[in-house]
């Protein structure tokens, strides 16, 4: 917990005012205003170090955004200018034109975009969209980073997307102290308070993540575990080395990982299909026929099997779940054999 919350708003507002002091004394601030805490904060302190005149609020829903007005109400309390740019047919001509690349999608092994690019490709545009802006503005603009630390420490961030920026008021404060920050400063507390989400997935933060990131009893501890130069996650390989350590874990692993082999190796055995033999957590079997139709096939079944592997392009990649879902793969597997697909 911040012990001057106060003072750290002023310490934060007179860095701001330096950095545009050294690297742009007439620019403005380009904040993107999602209607959550982060860049709320981040646009007060702007405001509080600059002045309202020099900070932009851009809003850039993808469609429609239920909690847009958010954004603009917090514009109004802080009295900015606001953007306002829909990023949605930006994001469906780059779809599309991903979508359309035959070489994209036979190198993926997909028949579109996977959920984590159509996850992250907006937040990308957004950053884009903010440094156009930016660039357009008559005296220049500096972009803000709105990340606080608990999102970089956990990696919950878009590379090149909320990650990037050309000033990061936030990057060492724990997320609740933004909240601190923003209290102090006289924010509403239905913004500041507000449950965070990445407005990309249509999670929370923390359904996302599956843990919550703002206990204080927990993040507290960030702050030894962090290299602040190269963001190194000494609590994650902490995790790891603990984990090495766990006396069940590692047995029950290889016994489940050895089950499901055998199911699966058993099945193409009684199918005569050929396949190499594994030790590891996959299994390659040869289809003697083009992959793609088989993808599309087990896809419809909700099985995602692998990628092709040029110039093997007729074998197929297994990847080795749990006994019971590689049983429902051995039994649609025989369903295949029965309809002449395989």
């Amino acid at each position: 917990m911040l012990a001057n919350p106060r003072q750290t708003a002023d310490d934060l507002a007179e860095w701001i005012r330096r950095y545009f002091e050294e690297n742009g004394p007439k620019c403005s601030a380009v904040v993107g205003l999602s209607g959550g805490k982060d860049s709320t904060v981040t646009a007060a302190l702007c405001v509080k170090a600059l002045g309202a005149g020099r900070v932009v609020g851009v809003l850039m829903p993808d469609g429609v955004q239920a909690d847009i007005e958010d954004a603009r109400e917090i514009a109004r309390v802080l009295g900015i200018r606001i953007v306002e740019v829909n990023i949605h047919a930006a994001v469906e001509g780059l779809r599309g034109a991903l979508e359309a690349s035959p070489g994209l999608l036979e190198l993926s092994g997909t028949d579109g975009l996977t959920r984590d690019a159509a996850i992250n490709m907006p937040a990308r545009i957004r950053m884009t969209t903010l440094y156009a802006v930016g660039q357009m503005l008559p005296q220049g603009g500096r972009v803000a980073n709105t990340c606080n630390l608990s999102e970089d420490w956990v990696g919950y961030s878009t590379k090149y997307g909320d990650a990037a920026g050309d000033f990061s008021p936030l990057s060492h404060l724990l997320v609740h102290e933004v909240r601190q920050i923003g209290h102090a400063l006289g924010l509403p507390g239905s913004l500041v308070d507000k449950t965070p989400s990445d407005g990309l997935s249509g999670s929370t933060d923390e359904e996302r993540l599956g843990f919550t990131y703002a206990a204080p009893a927990v993040v507290n501890k960030v702050r030894t575990q962090v290299a602040y130069d190269i963001m190194l996650n000494n609590s994650a390989i902490a995790a790891a080395l603990v984990e090495l350590e766990d006396k069940d874990f590692i047995p029950n692993s290889r016994k489940a990982n050895e089950d499901a082999r055998v199911i699966v190796c058993k099945t193409l055995d009684e199918l005569g299909i050929e396949y190499l033999d594994s030790q590891t957590n996959f299994i390659f079997m040869n289809l003697k026929a083009p992959l793609k139709p088989f993808q599309d096939r087990m896809k419809a079944e909700n099985i995602l099997v692998g990628r092709p592997f040029p110039p093997a392009v007729e074998w197929c990649r297994v990847s080795l779940s749990t006994p019971d879902d590689m049983k429902y793969f051995a039994a649609k597997l025989k369903e295949f054999r029965r309809k002449g697909w395989v």
